[in-house]
């Protein structure tokens, strides 16, 4: 990496919106790996279960795609990754509160949607924010 990649990437990392933007991405990317629905003794995450991959494994990526473009400044770009996971998981929830499975959604089942709202706004308002 050449000098002005590193001095991008340390503008980046003091710039609080981008910090907060950080962990929303961090929580989306480590929360499909922890319980998502427990019922009972049985419990699932968000990679793989019952021997079939679940969507997790297309979610973790498109937010890691997502940080990588909104760490490089290109946070208009970074909204077609993150388009698909908000179909993703729009989807799984609408595929799983038809089924009434939503009783057995854990803490990190919540937390996904609620870090990818953070994720949204924290992106849009980069984007329309003026660089000082």
């Amino acid at each position: 990496m050449n000098n002005n990649t590193i001095l991008l990437v340390k503008k980046r990392f003091n710039d609080v919106l981008f910090i907060i933007f950080s962990i929303f991405c961090f929580l989306m990317i480590i929360c499909p790996f922890f319980t998502v629905m427990k019922d009972g003794s049985s419990t699932l995450n968000y990679i793989y279960n019952n021997g079939h991959t679940a969507d997790g494994v297309l979610v973790i990526p498109l937010i890691l795609i997502t940080f990588l473009l909104s760490l490089f400044k290109f946070n208009k770009w970074s909204l077609i990754p993150l388009s698909l996971v908000v179909l993703i998981l729009i989807f799984l929830f609408v595929n799983i509160s038809s089924k009434d499975y939503l009783s057995y959604a854990t803490f990190n089942f919540y937390l996904m949607y609620i870090s990818l709202i953070g994720i949204i706004i924290t992106d849009l308002i980069m984007i329309f924010k003026k660089d000082k």
